[in-house]
C-alpha cells in the first residue's frame, strides 16, 4: 500500500508514474517495486499482479518478481519473502537502478497521514516518514471501514496489511 494520495499537495501536478497502477496511491520510494517496463508498484500490489494476470496494467508487459527491482524494506514475514526472491531472482533496490527517480518521489510536498485528526504538520514525503514515528495525533483512534475494528491511527497500514476483509488480500 502506498502513501494515501488525500494527503498529497498539487496531486495533480505529478507525474502519473509515481502512482502505483493497481491501487492508485503514491508509491512510497523505499518500499517501491519496479518492474522491467519500468512501472512502479507497491510490493503487495506486484504480488497481486504478479498472482493473477502477470500482465502490467498500463502497457501489458509480462511482470514477474524476476525482473522486478526492490528497493529497502522493513522486517516483516513480507519482507523475508521479497529478500529470498532478491537472493534467488537478482534484485536490485530502487536507491540503486533509479536513485534519481526515488529521490524526486521522496521529495513530493504531504501533509502528515495524521492531518484528519488535527496534524497541522506538511513537508516532503521522506520527511513525513520519520514525523510520522513521533506524531502525537498518530495515537488517535480509528475504525477500520472494511472490518469495524477499532485500532490507532498509527497502525492502519499495518491492520491494512492484515484485514482479512480486504479483496486485494484475499
Amino acid at each position: 500500500m502506498g502513501f494515501d494520495n488525500e494527503c498529497i499537495s498539487n496531486i495533480q501536478s505529478l507525474p502519473g508514474e509515481y502512482f502505483c497502477p493497481v491501487c492508485r496511491t503514491l508509491v512510497y520510494p523505499n518500499e517501491a517495486v519496479q518492474t522491467q517496463c519500468t512501472h512502479l508498484y507497491c510490493k503487495p500490489c506486484l504480488t497481486y499482479v504478479v498472482a493473477t494476470t502477470k500482465a502490467c496494467p498500463y502497457d501489458g508487459y509480462l511482470v514477474t518478481e524476476a525482473d522486478s527491482k526492490v528497493c529497502l524494506f522493513n522486517v516483516h514475514i513480507y519482507e523475508v519473502v521479497v529478500l529470498l526472491l532478491r537472493l534467488f531472482c537478482n534484485m536490485q533496490p530502487l536507491m540503486e537502478s533509479n536513485k534519481t527517480l526515488a529521490e524526486t518521489i521522496g521529495k513530493v510536498t504531504v501533509h502528515c497521514l495524521y492531518h484528519k485528526s488535527g496534524c497541522q504538520w506538511h513537508g516532503t514525503l521522506s520527511a513525513c516518514v520519520t514525523h510520522g514515528t513521533t506524531c502525537a495525533y498518530g495515537n488517535s483512534p480509528v475504525i477500520c471501514n472494511r472490518c469495524g475494528t477499532q485500532i490507532v491511527h498509527r497502525q492502519v497500514q499495518e491492520h491494512a496489511q492484515l484485514c482479512h476483509v480486504c479483496p486485494c488480500l484475499q
